[in-house]
This record gives C-alpha cells, sequence and structure tokens, in this order.
C-alpha cells in the first residue's frame, strides 16, 4: 500500500484522464497485491457418486 509516490501519481493521472480532477482528488492510496492462482467459481466438473 502506498500514501505518496510514483505509482500513485500514475494512477491519479489516469483517474483524472478518465473521470475528471475532483475524482482524482479523492485518491488516497494505490493498493497492490500479487494473484498466486486462480479457480474457478464453480466447478462443472462432473461429481463422481
Amino acid at each position: 500500500m502506498e500514501k505518496e509516490g510514483p505509482n500513485l501519481d500514475a494512477i491519479k493521472v489516469n483517474i483524472w484522464g478518465k473521470a475528471g480532477d475532483r475524482a482524482a482528488e479523492r485518491i488516497q492510496y494505490a493498493v497492490f497485491s500479487d494473484v498466486e492462482g486462480t479457480r474457478p467459481l464453480i466447478d462443472w466438473a462432473p461429481t463422481k457418486t
């Protein structure tokens, strides 16, 4: 999580270009995460009985 820096500035510029300066000013933090794996929300595989 970042409260200042180039990543947050880049996000604000992107928001400013799409939603305007009022929306960009409301952005206070930049949060990043790594996705280590994915799983389907619904398992469509047939069940064995």
